[in-house]
């Protein structure tokens, strides 16, 4: 039976949390409201870069596929491309409330970072301060400026889609083999293909700890806690951590912050996931054959999701692979010197030339 009290009991203090983050999007923006715009460099390059092809657009009436703005002419399918079959990218306008691009980014950000948070059953109050923390991190704020918008717009389904992954693993899983479609196809869709990289670390890691948890968590609690790993570590871990300190502050003295930072990542990185593999990994074993019978069934729905949301996005990214082949990264570019070409992928130095270093993950915090 229905009952109207509980309902709004639980509706209303989800309300006010979307409500707030509305808010609190439109004050940090509130100089679009009266009519000025972020000078994105990005943003104006690309304009420029595409003039010829919204052009054409606007004059034909059709897509045009090769451009001259740019190298002596290339492919236009990197630059400015329509696809008017793919009607999924209608629900990511609708996340931003219609709102203008940057606005509609951030608040995209923030509910759906306050939904994952839900979906672990943080409380509400919690989740509200959760998603305002990660959407106003400095990382983000820094790729407004710079016109990062297609990153931008990737990050922010990247919560929703683990949300519905999660859902999908602990909840119901045809629902949330649905929004893991939906979700996951609209961040392809943003054309970010780096972030989706990232993003199937997380998702690897989420399944796995489902494979060791899901419906036995009592006995594989009891064999984590008596593993020989678990032992050596909580018998041992101070010594560890004076190891490695003593490592990171002499490397740091002698050669800087970042080479301490790096030594710090490829020292406990490493020695984190080995411990978990080796801790962990007999727990594998401690299952009922109705626990595995049932993952096994979630694992295939979120498979067939993630092919249902390749789908949509299947012309972008086609001509993004078939192009890359012939570019630096593929190591077929003309524009390369002979002397110069590879059997693929980019150098050390070229492609780590707008990275900061190792300490540049820290504006992540």
């Amino acid at each position: 039976m229905f009952d109207k009290k509980t309902f709004f009991q639980k509706i209303v203090p989800h309300a006010i949390c979307a409500a707030i983050l509305l808010l609190l999007t439109l004050t940090y923006f509130y100089p679009v409201l009266n009519g000025k715009e972020l000078r994105q460099q990005d943003i104006v390059r690309s304009s420029s870069i595409s003039k010829e092809v919204v052009e054409h657009r606007e004059k034909y009436g059709e897509e045009a596929l090769w451009t001259n703005s740019q190298f002596s002419g290339m492919p236009a399918f990197s630059i400015s491309i329509k696809y008017p079959g793919n009607f999924i990218k209608h629900i990511g306008i609708l996340t931003g409330l219609r709102l203008p691009s940057a606005m509609g980014l951030l608040y995209t950000i923030l509910i759906g970072f306050y939904i994952l948070l839900l979906t672990f059953k943080v409380d509400p109050w919690v989740a509200l301060l959760g998603a305002v923390a990660f959407g106003f991190s400095t990382h983000f704020l820094i790729l407004y400026e710079a016109g990062h918008n297609s990153k931008l717009r990737t990050i922010s389904y990247m919560a929703p889609v683990l949300a519905s992954i999660f859902y999908t693993l602990r909840g119901k899983t045809l629902l949330g083999g649905i929004l893991t479609a939906i979700t996951l196809s609209l961040c392809i869709g943003a054309n970010h293909i780096q972030i989706i990289y990232y993003l199937s670390i997380m998702v690897v890691f989420i399944i796995y700890a489902e494979l060791v948890l899901s419906e036995n968590k009592e006995a594989v609690k009891n064999y984590l806690t008596q593993s020989p790993s678990f032992q050596f570590v909580s018998n041992y871990w101070h010594l560890a951590l004076l190891v490695i300190a003593i490592i990171v502050i002499v490397n740091g003295w002698k050669y800087g912050v970042d080479a301490a930072t790096t030594i710090l990542f490829f020292t406990t990185i490493p020695l984190a996931i080995l411990l978990l593999i080796t801790t962990s990994i007999g727990a594998l074993f401690i299952k009922k054959p109705k626990a595995l019978k049932s993952l096994a069934i979630k694992l295939v729905t979120l498979l067939f999701a993630a092919v249902l949301a390749i789908g949509p996005n299947v012309s972008s990214l086609w001509s993004t692979y078939t192009y890359g082949k012939e570019t630096i990264r593929g190591g077929k570019s003309e524009l390369t010197e002979t002397k110069a070409k590879t059997d693929g992928g980019l150098d050390l130095a070229y492609a780590m030339r707008w990275s900061y270093g190792p300490t540049e993950t820290l504006t992540l915090i």
